[in-house]
């Protein structure tokens, strides 16, 4: 039987715990793959046009990534930094197998919770972040799936709320948003990861966090209820940020938001594929 489902089957392969440097490790056991006749391409086919629209179920290449710290703030300022950089992570990219199959990804966070996360003023405790998660999100199936890491948390709390889900107990960030490309030449772990260097290095960086969650909050018409905000909209009528604004406004923001610089201490290196 395995013989048989081989080609329709996916195989996963999880790797013990590694520091980044060694993931050029990963890299080399894919080429032996490869080289075995290992395939994939991002994402396998289900289903077929003559049964309404195609669905893609995604090759996923999961980073289960340790978490310097289990305190709320820590936490938050990880999930803050992945919310405003999501869209930039799903893009395709330039690199082999960078192309991916966007409709197999993990949907995004709803958008009224990353209006609600990322107001300036939310700062909540623990047992209320978890609440919160779980009331907009009672699912694994996000780019970054946050279940595993409440749960070793605070398990009765979650399996209040997901009595069943199919969840295990680690202190980790489970990152799911890139996919495998075992049968492209050249296809790497490296940038995959570099990308949630990103991430690392702008939950590191609270001032830069703080403006580009304004920023957002600014351009996507959130409710404004900061005093940074509401300066910068400047007449607007109505108390939305999606209100007419003058120039100048915009250009103080802009001015306001600090370019990519030096990695912030305590964030995670970037490596070369």
């Amino acid at each position: 039987m395995g013989r048989l489902a081989g080609g329709l089957v996916p195989r996963e392969l999880i790797m013990a715990p590694l520091e980044p440097d060694r993931l050029s490790e990963v890299d080399e056991a894919i080429a032996v793959l490869r080289l075995a006749g290992a395939t994939g391409d991002g994402a396998i086919r289900f289903g077929s046009p003559g049964f309404g629209s195609p669905q893609f179920g995604s090759l996923g290449l999961h980073f289960n990534i340790d978490v310097p710290g289990l305190d709320v703030e820590t936490i938050l300022a990880r999930l803050r930094a992945f919310l405003l950089l999501d869209k930039w992570l799903r893009m395709p990219k330039a690199e082999p197998g960078g192309g991916g199959v966007p409709s197999a990804v993990p949907p995004r966070f709803p958008e009224d919770y990353v209006r609600f996360v990322l107001q300036p003023g939310y700062a909540p405790d623990m047992d209320g972040f978890i609440d919160d998660y779980l009331a907009a999100n009672p699912t694994r199936d996000r780019g970054l799936d946050l279940l595993p890491l409440l749960l070793h948390i605070d398990a009765d709390r979650v399996r209040a709320i997901l009595p069943r889900e199919k969840i295990a107990a680690r202190p980790v960030f489970h990152y799911r948003v890139p996919q495998a490309h075992v049968g492209v030449p050249g296809w790497s772990v490296a940038p995959d990861w570099n990308r949630w260097v990103a991430v690392e290095r702008l939950a590191a960086d609270p001032d830069r966090l703080d403006d580009l969650g304004r920023a957002w909050l600014l351009f996507r018409g959130a409710p404004v209820d900061d005093p940074l905000v509401e300066g910068m909209v400047g007449g607007a009528a109505d108390g939305r940020a999606d209100a007419p604004m003058d120039e100048p406004a915009v250009g103080t923001w802009r001015a306001a938001v600090k370019p990519i610089g030096a990695a912030p201490a305590g964030a995670p290196a970037a490596i070369r594929p």
